[in-house]
């Protein structure tokens, strides 16, 4: 079985669908979706509530005083009765093959973990039917230090949102989400999963629907990003004890990359110039572009040393093709 766990906060005018979409899944695949009410206070409770009793999808809600999302996907672990766990975000929603696809490459190729691509929707999107990707799919499947070096070197990317684990992973390695960080909590338990599972697969099938809100966190500009900073300094240490030759690597570029994207996405989000600046200036920001310039994928030196150059430029550049990004993301799936 697999246990779905969904976080669940004031999200009122979403969960609805996301639940929805859990409804398409194939009869054949075994589920429990697992809600951790982390003390809403708009309707969104009672609308789950209300789901249950017209559906005949096994939904468990656990409620909990408000203690942020980490803490809400831990409660969700400690619940979980499946062999495979999943997480999805409350506002977002899934293929009618995400659950499918995922248990079928995770049992036929005898891996700890799945990943799959994603597609991004507009806040207003309504998934009707199956919007499933006519692409061929392509599958790879990688050892821990071939997928943490292709994480790396941002060969693919996910979130803890497009994959499917084994349980006995996060147990056997005691693989939780820390606790009090608003940002980047999801992207430092990715690594540590990686880093815990002996084979990993990767399918380019896009199974999981990101929905694009204002308001959500990657549009914040504020000190909440710094989380990210010293999780991710974190993970230095953590590497070091547990895959000393990755360590090497992720010493290098692990921060810088993570500063790299960090700062694009800042720069995306900032009303103007003096937003992105002042962001900036508690971040040693010049230090780890200076480190990307040796680094193997082209756009990341080109854009580091771009910032090195200008910062006003960059930020110009950023805001054009950030925009033209997002739009390509969005038209891929509407």
């Amino acid at each position: 079985m697999i246990s779905v766990i969904i976080p669940l906060y004031n999200v009122e005018d979403y969960i609805e669908a996301c639940l929805d979409s859990f409804e398409l899944q194939s009869k054949n695949v075994e589920f429990e979706i697992i809600i951790i009410n982390d003390g809403s206070t708009d309707g969104s409770l009672e609308i789950v509530e209300r789901y249950i009793k017209q559906s005949e999808l096994k939904i468990i809600i656990i409620s909990q005083a408000n203690a942020g999302v980490s803490s809400a996907r831990n409660r969700g672990i400690d619940e979980a009765n499946g062999k495979f766990i999943c997480f999805v975000d409350s506002d977002d929603l899934v293929q009618n093959n995400y659950l499918g696809s995922m248990l079928d490459i995770i049992e036929n190729k005898d891996c700890d973990m799945v990943i799959c691509a994603t597609s991004s929707v507009e806040e207003e999107f309504v998934l009707i039917g199956n919007n499933q990707s006519s692409s061929p799919i392509n599958l790879k499947i990688m050892n821990s230090n071939e997928a943490l070096n292709g994480f790396l070197e941002n060969k693919f990317t996910t979130g803890v949102w497009s994959l499917l684990i084994k349980k006995s992973i996060l147990l056997d390695n005691n693989l939780r989400f820390s606790d009090g960080f608003k940002y980047s909590e999801d992207l430092e338990m990715v690594w540590k999963m990686i880093a815990s599972s002996d084979l990993i697969a990767l399918t380019s099938e896009p199974l999981y629907i990101y929905r694009i809100r204002n308001g959500s966190a990657m549009s914040y500009v504020d000190e909440r990003r710094m989380d990210g900073l010293k999780l991710m300094q974190a993970l230095e240490k953590y590497f070091q004890d547990k895959n000393p030759v990755f360590y090497l690597e992720f010493k290098k570029y692990g921060v810088a990359r993570w500063v790299w994207s960090t700062i694009w996405q800042v720069a995306v989000a900032s009303v103007n110039y003096n937003a992105f600046s002042n962001f900036l200036k508690d971040i040693n920001t010049r230090k780890y572009m200076k480190s990307l310039l040796s680094f193997s994928q082209t756009k990341v030196k080109v854009s580091a040393f771009l910032y090195l150059v200008s910062p006003s430029v960059y930020f110009i550049i950023a805001k054009v093709k950030g925009k033209e990004r997002l739009k390509r993301k969005i038209n891929s799936i509407t």
